[in-house]
């Protein structure tokens, strides 16, 4: 939820960062479980990462 309010407040006012940034946490976080998922602390860190990143993509189609 929170991912969807922030994202929410960030696209009305820049969009193309706003998608930028969604897409690279999404794309970077995926493979850095790999390396970083093996500790519950490493894995917590990454899900919630990826979590916020995720949140913020139904939003980035219809900006505004």
């Amino acid at each position: 939820m929170i991912g969807n309010f922030v994202a929410g407040s960030a696209l009305s006012r820049q969009v193309h960062r706003t998608v930028l940034i969604i897409s690279v946490a999404l794309a970077v976080a995926m493979p850095l479980f790999l390396l970083l998922g093996q500790t519950p602390v490493g894995g917590a860190i990454l899900l919630i990462v990826w979590g916020l990143s995720y949140g913020g993509v139904p939003w980035a189609p219809r900006p505004g």
